[in-house]
């Protein structure tokens, strides 16, 4: 069973926070105007319950290097996760988990920290 799990990418700082962090410093959001400044203040990142070739976990919003076989040759590049349709992908062609499946997929950085190579 995946855990479902986020990281917090606060726009005011430019820094990235874990859960702990973020929950710590929101006790207080029980009014809606805190929930909605929450909002404006962090963009929450889903775990996608899949880790890289390292055994880092992947969040959408990763920026991903991949080598995945398609059937006839080895395709490798670039991509940033996202999530669409209900489910995490790297193209609008295949999901995530047929990159993982079938190739490697390793975790360079991220859309907010860039490439961390």
């Amino acid at each position: 069973m995946t855990t479902i799990k986020f990281r917090y990418w606060c726009t005011f700082e430019n820094k990235m926070y874990d859960k702990a962090y973020v929950e710590e410093h929101m006790k207080l959001a029980m009014m809606s105007e805190l929930i909605e400044a929450a909002q404006k203040r962090y963009v929450f990142q889903q775990f996608t319950g899949i880790l890289d070739v390292n055994g880092r976990e992947i969040y959408e919003g990763d920026t991903m290097r991949f080598e995945v076989y398609d059937g006839f040759t080895l395709v490798d590049g670039k991509a940033n996760v996202y999530f669409e349709n209900g489910c995490f992908r790297l193209s609008e062609w295949h999901p995530l988990i047929d990159y993982n499946r079938n190739g490697m997929v390793e975790v360079i950085g991220n859309i907010y920290e860039g490439v961390i190579e």
